[in-house]
């Protein structure tokens, strides 16, 4: 199944492409703020784009691949019941909006605004750790995709009594030079240009993707397949679902609340935080980024489908014989599950598509390695070996460690790759490598954001408590079911502790109790309210570059739900755009949820195919108007971030340095 010629040619025209305009770009970084946070000049359609593909990274298309092969649609409809939250994320600016009025450029810069010097060092270490063990999975995970989908010969090479594949080592080097390339040449300038146009491109192969595919696996295909599937594990009623273990109504309820205590805490693409030229414009893009989720999500969603059908239905068994011969030869059975729906899609693409399919996720690995890179290179240099020092580093200088910093993650990658083999499912790898540090994060984020009655004692015992109960929790649970524990121990915890070892109960339970010791602590240990006006640059301390046009003072509190004077008569079209659509899904699940536990307990799968074939064909149309509209709004803000870019005058002071729980410059004064 080796790929054509012509598909490749298309990866490396895509690939060369990208990479000529990395080079073109790094002339516009020429200080640590532009290295950092792009000089904070990225307007909200760029940063819609560019932040929406950096968080959907190759492993990522193919953990979402994993779910909806498992929950289908019925993952979805449940999925609706976070909309009103994400409405409330969304227009708000929940957490986003004051952490741009902080003007931090990392997470744990604000930590020493808002808490200590000590904290920020802590967290910085904390996060750092927790990242790049996290990111280590992304290339190896990347570079198996690659090889199976593009029907790679493998050749293994021995090195004394190791051994291992030239093939996949190879692949793996590719991916992680590119993306050091970008990152390493602009800092989060070129990485938010190449994300954007990387985006650009992706969304509009996801809209030609899907409609090639859908007309091999046509409607009738699918909906013969899933009126086809088991009693409790349907795909296409969420209602007879009750049998789909990993994704079901009570994963999708917990996840909710999480999803808003860890909100942006997950460091990441942190840089993306810091880029928007202004907080309005970052609450904004996290608006135009739910209309931007039509397109990704249809293709998330309908591909797995397709391979779901392919791999079940009698019209499509030549098909289905040749993904599992090539299924076949994959031994690791995580690898495998991994490997099942790019297969079965590369199966029903035609020659040229297959390379379009490949560049996408090329383009797509590419802009969350770059963002990894440049996160986790610049968190070690800004918030652990920069405090340490009595004088701010000159700004060449401070580059050159980023860059140096950002090589060594790189290097740290590599090698995780290439000597340690994937011993979990990846899920759980993320989890618990993640809530380390976001387990406690949360609540320290929120709290020092919005609570002026929080203690740095309090952040402590948080930050604490969570990252140990959280990660203790998970891998309790991944070890509970694997041969390392004993018999009588498996069955200790089984009888025992069934509930707090699911995942969704066990970042619950964490997560209540930092909040709980936060709260508890600050009240015991707090003198004096903390002047919470100042870090957010509010009043008489408003910096000037970061006032919103008709509003001198942004608001908030409920006011934050509103639209206020620095609405553009565009932002309120979008604002309302997004109020109204998110409300109408949220009806239709709220209606059909209550028909269907009342009326029509039982329904059949046919009606509920029905549904799901009006929901495709009303997003799909959507989707192509959504992608024209937010590629002309970001080419435009692309356009405005250059020249803001050759007009801004830098100041070296703006680095991340603060004195005295203040940033050391704020648009050329001591703040």
């Amino acid at each position: 199944m080796s790929m054509h010629w012509v598909d490749w040619t298309i990866v490396a025209v895509v690939t060369v492409l990208v990479t000529m305009l990395a080079y073109w770009t790094k002339q516009y970084t020429r200080s640590v703020a532009d290295f950092l946070a792009a000089n904070r000049c990225a307007g909200k359609y760029l940063l819609g784009i560019a932040d929406g593909i950096s968080g959907l990274g190759a492993i990522s298309i193919i953990a979402y691949f994993q779910e909806y092969y498992e929950a289908g649609f019925t993952g979805m409809w449940w999925g609706w019941m976070r909309v009103p939250l994400f409405l409330m994320i969304t227009l708000s600016g929940w957490v986003i909006y004051r952490f741009r009025q902080t003007r931090a450029l990392t997470m744990a810069q604000f930590f020493e605004v808002r808490y200590s010097k000590n904290f920020r060092i802590f967290t910085g270490i904390i996060a750092f750790v927790a990242g790049v063990v996290n990111f280590g999975i992304f290339p190896a995970v990347t570079a198996k995709f690659f090889v199976y989908f593009c029907g790679m010969p493998e050749y293994m090479v021995s090195i004394g009594s190791f051994d291992f594949s030239l093939t996949y080592t190879l692949v793996m080097a590719f991916v992680i030079l590119i993306a050091l390339l970008f990152t390493f040449m602009g800092g989060q300038i070129t990485v938010i240009v190449t994300d954007f146009v990387q985006g650009f491109f992706v969304n509009i192969m996801f809209v030609v993707i899907l409609a090639v595919v859908l007309t091999k696996v046509n409607w009738s295909h699918i909906a013969e397949t899933l009126a086809a599937a088991p009693v409790g594990q349907s795909v296409a009623n969420p209602f007879d679902g009750d049998k789909l273990e990993n994704f079901n109504f009570t994963f999708y309820a917990i996840w909710s609340v999480i999803i808003l205590y860890q909100y942006k805490a997950w460091q990441g693409s942190q840089a993306y935080n810091s880029s928007a030229k202004s907080a309005h414009e970052a609450k904004m893009a996290g608006i135009l980024g739910t209309f931007r989720e039509f397109g990704q999500m249809l293709f998330l969603l309908l591909l797995p489908m397709c391979a779901y059908t392919l791999l079940r239905n009698p019209a499509f068994t030549a098909d289905a014989n040749a993904v599992n011969a090539a299924l076949d030869t994959i031994g690791n059975p995580e690898v495998r599950n991994q490997a099942i729906t790019p297969l079965a899609i590369r199966q029903l693409l035609p020659v040229g598509l297959i390379g379009a399919f490949a560049a996408v996720m090329v383009v797509a690995s590419i802009s969350v390695h770059d963002t990894y890179l440049h996160s986790w290179g610049s968190i070690f240099i800004q918030d652990v070996v920069a405090p340490f020092r009595k004088k701010p580093m000159e700004p060449k200088a401070h580059i050159r460690a980023l860059r140096l910093s950002i090589i060594g993650v790189a290097i740290f990658i590599f090698l995780w790759g290439w000597l340690i083999p994937q011993f979990m499912p990846i899920r759980y790898f993320f989890l618990i490598t993640g809530q380390l540090y976001i387990g406690g994060a949360g609540t320290v984020i929120i709290g020092g954001l919005y609570w002026k009655r929080a203690t740095t004692a309090g952040a402590w015992t948080s930050m604490i408590t969570g990252g140990v109960l959280s990660c203790s929790g998970m891998v309790l649970n991944y070890l509970h079911g694997d041969d390392l524990l004993s018999p009588g121990a498996k069955a200790f915890f089984e009888n025992n502790l069934p509930l707090l070892l699911k995942i969704p109960w066990v970042l619950l339970f964490s997560m209540a109790a930092a909040i709980g010791t936060f709260i508890i602590v600050s009240l015991l240990t707090g003198k004096e309210a903390f002047p919470m006006d100042r870090m957010l640059h509010k009043g008489k301390f408003a910096v000037e570059d970061d006032k919103p046009e008709g509003d001198e003072e942004p608001a908030w509190g409920w006011k934050a739900f509103g639209m206020g004077k620095e609405f553009t008569r565009g932002d309120k079209i979008i604002y309302i755009l997004a109020m109204g659509q998110a409300l109408a899904t949220f009806g239709v699940f709220v209606i059909g949820t209550i028909l269907n536990l009342t009326v029509f307990k039982d329904a059949s799968a046919a009606g509920w195919i029905e549904f799901w074939k009006w929901y495709v064909m009303i997003y799909f149309v959507l989707a192509v108007v959504v992608t024209i509209w937010l590629s002309i709004g970001g080419l435009r803000d692309l356009k405005y971030m250059f020249a803001k870019l050759r007009s801004v005058v830098r100041d070296s002071r703006d680095d991340g340095t603060v004195v005295d729980h203040h940033n050391l410059d704020e648009n050329g004064k001591s703040a």
